[in-house]
C-alpha cells in the first residue's frame, strides 16, 4: 500500500513538474526577465473602480501583454475576401467596418438566414485585432521598457506630449497605458476563444486562420457550395469538423458578443 502511494506520489510531482516546464518552455529567457520584473507590480496592484477614469486602478498581467504577439502585415488572403487590393488603413478600416456590421448591427433573424456570417466576421475580426495592436504597439514597447517604476525616464523626441506626460505625472501614464494595454488584452482573448472554437491556437499564423474562417463561412452561407463540395472538394471531412465544433461554440460566441456590446 505504502508503495502504491508513494508511486502515486511521484506521478503527480512529474506532472506537476511537466506542466510548469510546458508554461515556462513558452517564454524565452528575456520573457522571463520581464515576468519577474514585474512580479512585484503584479502583487501589490489593487484595482479600484471609479467613475471618474482618473481615479480609477487597472491591474494587468505582463504574461498577457507577451500573448498580445507582434504586429505584421498579413501576407495573403483567403479568394474573394478582398474585391480589390487595398493598403493597410483601408483594410484596417473596412475590417472595423465588418466587425461591427456582423457582430454588432445584424440580428438574429440575419444570422438564422446566413449562419456562416459570425464566421466571416472571426476573419474580419483578425485583422481588426492586428490593427489594434499596431495602434498599441508604441504604448506596448513603454510599459515594457520602463514600467512600472522608470516611467519618469521615457524621454522620446517624437512624442514631446507624452515625454513631457512622463516627467511630471509618470504614474498617471503609466496607467493611461495600462488602461489602453487592458482593451487590448480583451480583444486579445476573444480573439484567442474564436481561434480555440475552430481548432487554432494563439500560435497558429493568421493567414492559415482567417484562410480556413473564410472557406467554413461561406460553405455555411452557401447550399450550392455545399452540394458542389460534395463531390469535388477532398478537404470536405476536414470542414464537416469545423462545422461540428462551429455548431458548439456558435450560442455560446454570440452570449458572449452580446454581454460585451450591452
Amino acid at each position: 500500500m505504502k508503495n502504491i502511494l508513494l508511486n502515486l506520489v511521484i506521478i503527480f510531482i512529474l506532472q506537476l513538474f511537466s506542466v510548469v516546464n510546458a508554461e515556462t518552455d513558452k517564454y524565452s529567457k528575456s520573457d522571463l526577465d520581464l515576468i519577474n520584473k514585474f512580479s512585484d507590480y503584479e502583487k501589490n496592484c489593487k484595482p479600484v473602480e471609479s467613475k471618474i477614469s482618473a481615479k480609477r486602478v487597472i491591474c494587468i498581467k505582463v504574461t498577457d501583454v507577451l500573448d498580445l504577439g507582434e504586429f505584421r502585415e498579413i501576407q495573403s488572403f483567403p479568394e474573394g475576401m478582398l474585391k480589390q487590393k487595398l493598403n493597410w488603413t483601408m483594410l484596417s478600416k473596412k475590417a472595423g467596418q465588418e466587425v461591427y456590421s456582423l457582430f454588432v448591427k445584424r440580428g438574429p433573424q440575419y444570422h438564422a438566414r446566413y449562419p456562416g456570417a459570425m464566421i466571416l466576421g472571426m476573419s474580419w475580426y483578425e485583422i481588426f485585432y492586428l490593427n489594434q495592436l499596431k495602434k498599441n504597439k508604441k504604448v506596448i514597447e513603454r510599459f515594457i521598457t520602463f514600467g512600472p517604476d522608470n516611467y519618469k525616464k521615457y524621454n522620446n523626441p517624437k512624442d514631446p506630449l507624452n515625454s513631457i506626460k512622463a516627467k511630471n505625472f509618470p504614474k498617471k501614464l503609466f496607467q493611461e497605458d495600462v488602461r489602453k494595454i487592458s482593451k487590448l488584452i480583451n480583444n486579445n482573448k476573444s480573439k484567442i476563444k474564436m481561434r480555440e472554437a475552430l481548432g487554432f491556437s494563439n500560435e497558429d499564423k493568421i493567414e492559415d486562420v482567417i484562410k480556413s474562417q473564410w472557406i467554413l463561412g461561406n460553405f455555411l452561407n452557401n447550399d450550392k457550395l455545399k452540394a458542389k463540395k460534395v463531390i469535388l472538394d477532398p478537404e470536405l471531412k476536414k470542414r464537416k469538423i469545423l462545422i461540428a465544433r462551429y455548431k458548439t461554440a456558435l450560442s455560446r460566441y454570440k452570449k458572449k458578443l452580446e454581454e460585451k456590446t450591452n
